[in-house]
């Protein structure tokens, strides 16, 4: 019978925690989908600056106009870093930035869903004023990628995410080396052909994480082993060209199939001739050592929960006891006296 009680504890506690992950990981979710389905002015977004202040001007640069939510802001270094990549990008394509790219910094993705209907950390596009980044990161350099190749052109997914991601993605900061997530991917034999994902719809057939980092270390193998300018020519091509062209225009650019470029790469790639993590026996990372720790702290954290529920139940069964036995202590004098009084009588 203990037993059961005690089981009955334990349950309590685990629909307690289970309560608590639940709201931890879809308070968010549920957030978006109230504001999506319940809202009203006060959830409407704009992607333009308003009067009313929604958005406030940041900053101003050669290249750049910087907008943010009321409140927020842009660290100097990070408009620093954007002018920095910008110069570099356009410097390796040949590219001309004619005219100023406005960034508009969000406060999550359902700000930028709201403002765009794109859900996303980042999107750039043509816009009324020119190019413009739509970004919930302060510093992006994969979207500053994107503005400076979409001044000329508007390529297939393989070559433009392939080139943005050179310069980095949503990654750990600071941003790991893009061939450090192909290594990996090619250890675990999770590296994609590059044939599965030239065109569009091959290219957004997979995750996003394996076809941006497949893509990614191909194009900076590309930049760096072959001339840059050779580049421009596959840019020229159209969003949605078929397989066949992309094969006969890096044929054309380049005087060798993407296929032995390809081989080339992977053996590149395997020989650990690009930044990768040092080779060891097994390891416990440093977020692997975080995980164990808080696997701990929660074991722990459930256990200390049942022992403390169990040992305020019996704390309070003896309070309720002592209470018992206080009043019928009390009684029983109280009875006593009355008896002894009429006795007396």
């Amino acid at each position: 019978m203990r037993l059961r009680h005690i089981l009955k504890i334990v349950l309590f506690v685990l629909a307690l925690f289970g309560l608590g992950w639940l709201y931890v990981t879809g308070v968010a979710s549920l957030s978006d989908l109230v504001a999506r389905y319940l809202r009203g002015d006060l959830f409407s977004r704009s992607a333009e600056p308003l009067p009313d202040g929604e958005w406030e001007w940041v900053a101003e640069t050669d290249h750049f106009v910087y907008y943010a939510r009321t409140g927020d802001t842009i660290p100097r270094w990070a408009i620093e870093m954007h002018e920095s990549v910008l110069a570099q990008v356009a410097g390796v394509l040949d590219v001309t930035v004619a005219s100023k790219i406005r960034y508009f910094r969000y406060a999550s993705q359902g700000d930028i869903y709201d403002a765009i209907a794109q859900r996303s950390t980042g999107v750039t596009r043509a816009g009324d004023e020119g190019i413009e980044i739509h970004s919930t990161q302060r510093y992006h350099p994969h979207e500053v990628a994107h503005a400076v190749i979409h001044q000329q052109w508007d390529p297939p997914a393989f070559l433009d995410e392939g080139l943005a991601t050179v310069y980095g993605w949503d990654w750990d900061v600071p941003e790991a080396d893009v061939h450090v997530h192909a290594y990996k991917f090619l250890q675990e034999e999770r590296l994609l052909p590059v044939a599965s994902i030239l065109t569009n719809w091959g290219f957004h057939l997979y995750k996003t994480y394996p076809a941006y980092s497949t893509a990614g270390s191909f194009m900076k193998y590309l930049l760096d082993a072959r001339d840059p300018k050779a580049m421009r020519a596959l840019l020229r091509l159209e969003k949605f060209s078929q397989r066949q062209e992309l094969e006969d225009a890096f044929l054309d650019a380049y005087g060798e199939t993407i296929y032995e470029v390809e081989r080339e790469w992977q053996d590149a790639l395997a020989a650990g001739m690009f930044s990768q993590p040092a080779p060891a026996a097994p390891i416990t990372t440093e977020r692997t050592a975080m995980l164990l720790s808080g696997a701990v702290l929660l074991a722990g954290l459930f256990l200390s929960s049942v022992v403390a529920i169990v040992m305020a139940e019996r704390a309070f069964a003896s309070l309720v006891r002592a209470s018992r036995w206080l009043l019928h202590f009390g009684a029983t004098n109280h009875t006593s006296g009355v008896l002894a009084a009429r006795n007396g009588e």
